[in-house]
Parts: C-alpha cells; structure tokens; sequence
C-alpha cells in the first residue's frame, strides 16, 4: 500500500514537470542582441558661395526613426535634400534618433565675399576708350544725319517753288496811285482773256499744286532714305 503511494507521486511529479517544460518557448538569438545603432550622413554642395546664393543640403540614415537638421531647419524625413540660403558662414548638424540611440553629422558652409561694387562699376581704361570712341562716331553719325535732312529741306523747298510757281507762267502786276490819291487800295481782280487769275495762294488750283508738292517731296524724301 505504501508503495503504490510513492508511485502516485512520482507520476504526479513527472507530470508536473512535463507541463512546466511545455509552457516555456525558446529565446531567439535576435531577442536576446542589443537594438542595432543608428548612423547619419549630411553633405553640402557647394561647400562654400556668396551670402544669400541657395545651397543643396543632402542626408541620408540607417535605424533611424526620426531626423531633425538645425539650424532653421527642424525634423525632416530619414532621408531627402533641401535648400538653404545661408547670410554667413553656418555649420548644419543632422541628429538621427533609433531604438538603438542617437547620432550625429555636421556640414559647413562658408560664405565667401563677393566683388566689391568699384570692382564691378569702374570700368577699365580700355573700356573708356572704346566707348568714346563709340560716342565719338554717334556724334559723327548724328551730325551728318542733321546736314542730309537740312540739304534735303532745301531741296524740297527749291522744288515747291518751282512746282507752284514755274518760271514760265509768272506774271508781274505793278499798281500805282496817283500822289496825293486819298483811296486806299484794298484788293485787286486781275482777268486774263476773262477768267478771273487766283492770288499766289488762293484758289483751288493753288491747292492742288502745293498738294502735288508735298507728296513729290516726301515721294523724293523716301528714294533718299533708301539710297542712304
């Protein structure tokens, strides 16, 4: 009787133990390895320009969760690109954050001066010289335009004259009066083989004439700018 007790305990206990060894799981080697470091790389390009000229900033990130770029900047993604226009010579520093920790990379920019505005404005001797000689040859260029329309001007009125008045249809009238006469004279009506001959610039005929003019004249004007 006692005997079969004792073998109800070592079952009893087997069993137990059975249950215990089957409600533990086994422990993977990734379990049990400390979270992988985060790393973080940043470059500039250029590395150094003018005040106010953009510049490229460029990172990328391994076990990384989050990235923040100062100054000015402020959280981005884990990878990417961005401008910045820095005023003055700035370092820019890239912080990426993971479950293993933290890391860091810099970037400088230097800000190189630019010309100095009498560099840029003064012109050289050389320069001066070429351009008087330029405004030399304007003046040249303009003087010789205003005697061409002055000689022009003259031509125009010496064909006017003899387009209005030719020559061969001139008439001279000379009136007097009596000295001593108090009649005034205010007009006179001159008739050849009656009809009634239009003053010097009156008349339709007179009109017509001064109109043929002009258009001869700017007609003569254009055939010289062409040639010229």
């Amino acid at each position: 009787m006692r005997f079969h007790s004792l073998r109800i305990a070592a079952l009893f206990g087997l069993a137990a133990l059975a249950l215990i060894a089957n409600g533990k799981k086994p422990i993977s080697a990734a379990q049990l390895a400390p979270p992988t470091s985060p790393s973080v790389a940043l470059s500039a390009s250029p590395a150094s320009a003018p005040a106010g000229q953009p510049v490229m900033l460029t990172w990328s990130s391994t076990n990384a969760t989050s990235i923040t770029l100062e100054p000015s900047v402020g959280p981005v993604a884990t990878q990417g690109s961005t401008i910045v226009k820095p005023s003055q010579s700035t370092t820019y520093t890239v912080t990426a954050t993971g479950p293993g920790g933290s890391a860091h990379a810099t970037a400088q920019v230097i800000i190189t001066p630019g010309p100095s505005p009498t560099a840029v404005q003064k012109p050289s001797q050389g320069e001066t010289t070429s351009e008087q000689r330029q405004m030399r040859g304007l003046d040249e260029q303009i003087q010789e335009i205003k005697s061409d329309a002055l000689r022009m001007s003259a031509e125009m009125s010496q064909l006017e004259e003899k387009l209005l008045y030719p020559s061969g249809t001139q008439v001279a009238i000379f009136v007097a009066l009596a000295k001593g006469d108090t009649m005034r004279l205010d007009a006179v009506r001159l008739q050849i083989d009656g009809q009634l001959v239009p003053g010097p610039a009156q008349g339709r005929g007179a009109t017509d004439l001064r109109r043929q003019c002009v258009d001869r004249g700017s007609q003569a004007g254009r055939a010289y700018r062409r040639q010229a």
